[in-house]
């Protein structure tokens, strides 16, 4: 199992693909497709900011996770994440 199976687990079990706007991944297609769909990390920590502007902390903490998750080695994700957290 690679990184983007993981993301892809990770973000189906939280509920988020819907609350991303990622309708295509919440769909019940073949777990292969649902892999194609899922967002990079710099999309996931993008869409992490916007959830913390509007004020969803958990929601953008989860973002962030899921780009940590899908990349280990992204700063900005473990940066990010870390603000979440201390707020």
């Amino acid at each position: 199992m690679n990184a983007r199976h993981i993301a892809a687990y990770f973000l189906i079990a939280l509920g988020l693909p819907s609350s991303l706007g990622l309708d295509a991944i919440a769909s019940p297609a073949p777990f292969h497709a649902q892999v194609a769909q899922v967002p990079n990390s710099r999309e996931l920590v993008r869409q992490g900011n916007q959830f913390r502007q509007a004020g969803q902390l958990s929601q953008a903490a989860a973002a962030y996770r899921a780009a940590i998750q899908l990349e280990p080695d992204y700063p900005p994700a473990h940066n990010n994440l870390g603000l979440i957290l201390y707020e």
